[in-house]
């Protein structure tokens, strides 16, 4: 994080740390923005550092498992068809 973004952030009362937490939390999982971006944006330089401040909250969890019924129900019609078989 650039130093005269630290600078405000103590002039401001905030720790980085906690920036990090909301930036992450509000803009990688609310908005689905790639990972690599959201960790350009908080300085995270390693996907565990990444995952250790993204919270994931009940909603979100609500929100994925229903996109992912909605997938299996749209696709329920379509048939899986063997290309062959191996000798």
């Amino acid at each position: 994080m650039p130093s005269a973004v630290r600078a405000a952030f103590r002039q401001a009362g905030c720790r980085p740390a906690v920036l990090r937490l909301a930036v992450i939390t509000a803009t990688s999982a609310r908005f689905s923005v790639p990972q690599a971006v959201a960790m350009k944006i908080t300085g995270h330089r390693t996907d565990s550092m990444f995952r250790r401040y993204a919270i994931v909250n009940e909603e979100q969890k609500r929100e994925a498992l229903a996109k992912t019924q909605q997938h299996l129900a749209a696709s329920a019609g379509r048939k899986v068809v063997s290309m062959g078989q191996k000798q």
